[in-house]
């Protein structure tokens, strides 16, 4: 569980800590800064670009989340600079430089908020946008039976039965043609007596 989120240089936030709990609400003004907590954590785990995020006329911002089992992952990223570190229970340090658009693994382990993979499509079902439903919820019947499908392999397991029902038919098929076959040997070694 996420304990902390600090924010150094993100919109509009110069630094902000923000302790969470089990259930955190955050509440303010408009403008206030309250999407942006939101904005940061996930900007950290898609590791976005720092361009929309970068408070005014500064050069880098980071991200930090602390959570609940003493790891801790930081995200800066800015002028030159695009980095993770990854800090463990122990105090220990893992340090990712240069990481171009991609997340880590070693990070996204850490965090446990990585996308859920469906097909080709990135869905990040832990963080939600204001206005933004919950995951799986507007989404169509179909979508949902699909996204299931898929998550469980039942999609395998459909096209595993198929392929055996195939077999079966194939199978009796033959067996019905053997069955013949012997009825009509059966037949002719009648004759041959």
């Amino acid at each position: 569980m996420i304990k902390k989120v600090t924010l150094k240089n993100f919109q509009a936030h110069k630094n902000l800590e923000v302790e969470l709990g089990k259930f955190t609400t955050l509440t303010g003004g408009s403008n206030g800064g309250k999407s942006a907590v939101l904005r940061a954590i996930l900007a950290l785990v898609r590791n976005d670009s720092a361009n929309d995020y970068l408070r005014h006329g500064q050069k880098t911002l980071s991200v930090k989340i602390e959570f609940d089992d003493g790891n801790a992952v930081e995200w800066i990223k800015g002028s030159g600079e695009n980095k993770y570190i990854i800090t463990d229970a122990d105090g220990g340090t893992q340090e990712f430089d240069k990481v171009g658009a991609n997340v880590p693994e070693e990070v996204q382990d850490v965090l446990k908020l990585g996308p859920l993979l469906v097909g080709k499509d990135k869905h990040y079902v832990n963080v939600h946008q204001q206005l933004e439903s919950p995951f799986l919820i507007s989404a169509t019947p179909g979508d949902v039976a699909k996204l299931f499908g898929e998550l469980t392999s039942a999609s395998q397991l459909y096209s595993a039965v198929n392929e055996g029902n195939r077999g079966v038919r194939a199978t009796n098929a033959q067996k019905k043609t053997r069955m013949g076959d012997l009825r009509q040997v059966k037949i002719d070694l009648e004759d041959f007596k």
